[in-house]
């Protein structure tokens, strides 16, 4: 990958790797079952496996086996990838970012500082999605089961047809110092004794 140049495709066969890996070009990381499943990439649980840090990257069809991805650049997608023991953080200011169809389990989708973002159709399992001080955000059709979501300083975002279940012991949906925001369509089921259909922004019976 050191020898591809920006805008190249990069194709990673089925296998298992222990590698940490800073992508820092604009390339397309896509992971092909050539017959033994999609490639994995193992980790000891600390820091992050994938760094994204260059711009324009698409990471498309990995399993992320105990450690998550890190983004700290703009208009990437991360897709179709199962991440188990990890988290997809973007914790500096970055713009133009989309996470879809993903599956975690027993990691979160954490923002900071995001604009112009799209978190659409992701399973998460024992996580949790968390927006902080960001803008222009789209969050919607994903599945959240043993977690919640956080919204904190958030303005101009759409969260519609998400689906929050099985928390018993806390609220599904935590709203801090929102601004001009939609909140439509999404359920709520087994959560801190309360269920139902999140309106905008009012739990309806």
């Amino acid at each position: 990958m050191t020898r591809a140049n920006p805008g190249d495709q990069v194709l990673v066969e089925s296998g298992t790797y222990y590698e940490t890996i800073d992508v820092d070009r604009a390339l397309e990381l896509r992971g092909i079952d050539t017959g033994g499943g999609m490639p994995v990439v193992c980790g000891n649980g600390s820091g992050s496996l994938f760094t994204l840090s260059g711009a324009g990257i698409s990471l498309d069809g990995f399993v992320v086996n105990g450690s998550g991805v890190t983004v700290l650049s703009d208009r990437n997608v991360i897709s179709n990838n199962t991440i188990i023991g990890g988290d997809i953080l973007l914790t500096v200011r970055s713009g133009g970012n989309s996470i879809c169809d993903n599956v975690l389990e027993g990691g979160n989708i954490t923002i900071v500082f995001g604009t112009v973002m799209t978190v659409r159709g992701n399973i998460l399992l024992n996580g949790s999605i968390a927006l902080y001080r960001s803008y222009d955000l789209t969050v919607r059709d994903n599945l959240i089961a043993g977690g919640g979501l956080t919204l904190v300083n958030v303005a101009d975002g759409a969260f519609f047809n998400n689906t929050i279940s099985d928390i018993p012991d806390v609220c599904a949906v935590d709203l801090r110092l929102p601004f001009c925001y939609i909140i439509t369509g999404n359920v709520v089921m087994d959560c801190g004794g309360c269920s139902g259909r999140i309106g905008s922004p009012i739990l309806e019976a």
